[in-house]
């Protein structure tokens, strides 16, 4: 945990922005319906989708390229950091109902598929789960440190 306490929110914020970017310019398209009467709407089934594909995709990506070097224990602290920096920012805008809630949004784009499938829960309860995603990515991390691995000579544990 000596350097790698700001990976997953610094891993989080760029991939909160780069999926946003990918919605609003790329993918949006795809969900995009004009009804009969010229007025241009979004179809929220596909846009759940979508999103569920960024999630997938932004979790995949950083998990096997920044989590599997770090311990569940160090990738623990770091997604608690992530969650906290969610909670702040959440409440915040919450709180002030102006720009920063434009920025909680970009910041949070990648892990949006949760809240809108959770929605039928509520909103706080949708806005919780959706501040804990960071925690998903616990799982890519290695169970023992790697020093103790190459004292035992055990490598089924990597």
């Amino acid at each position: 945990m000596k350097n790698g306490w700001w990976k997953i929110p610094a891993y989080c914020l760029v991939a909160g922005f780069v999926c946003f970017w990918l919605m609003v310019r790329v993918l949006g398209r795809f969900a995009m319906v004009t009804l009969p009467d010229g007025v241009i709407t979004i179809n929220s089934a596909i846009s759940i989708v979508l999103s569920l594909i960024e999630f997938v995709a932004a979790v995949l990506i950083g998990g096997v390229w920044f989590c599997r070097k770090m311990t569940r224990r160090a990738l623990l602290a770091s997604a608690t950091i992530a969650a906290a920096m969610y909670v702040l920012l959440g409440v915040v805008s919450q709180a002030t109902n102006g720009t920063i809630s434009m920025w909680y949004c970009v910041a949070s784009e990648w892990c949006s598929a949760v809240g809108q499938l959770t929605n039928g829960l509520g909103p706080w309860p949708s806005a919780i789960l959706q501040w804990l995603s960071p925690y998903v990515f616990v799982l890519f991390g290695r169970k023992t440190p790697r020093a103790e691995i190459q004292e035992n000579g055990d490598a089924s544990n990597e």
